[in-house]
């Protein structure tokens, strides 16, 4: 499957940009799988229209976090 070009328009990257708190966030409001082609656009198209990502919370963000669960009182 094929990125569509207006995916990478730098109007619309920078809002889904905005609105995302990782690549995979980002990718899937586009429409797009989180596979190793489309982060390689990602990357390349953020650093060429400079746009920040440094709110995105990166790798393993919720590695070893416990949650509690709602039904535990």
């Amino acid at each position: 499957m094929r990125a569509i070009q207006k995916h990478w328009e730098k109007e619309s990257l920078k809002k889904v940009v905005a609105s995302s708190l990782s690549v995979r966030e980002a990718l899937m409001q586009m429409g797009l799988r989180g596979a190793g082609g489309n982060y390689r656009y990602f990357e390349k198209y953020v650093e060429k229209y400079h746009i920040d990502t440094t709110h995105f919370l990166g790798r393993g963000w919720s590695k070893n976090k416990r949650y509690l669960s709602l039904d535990n009182k």
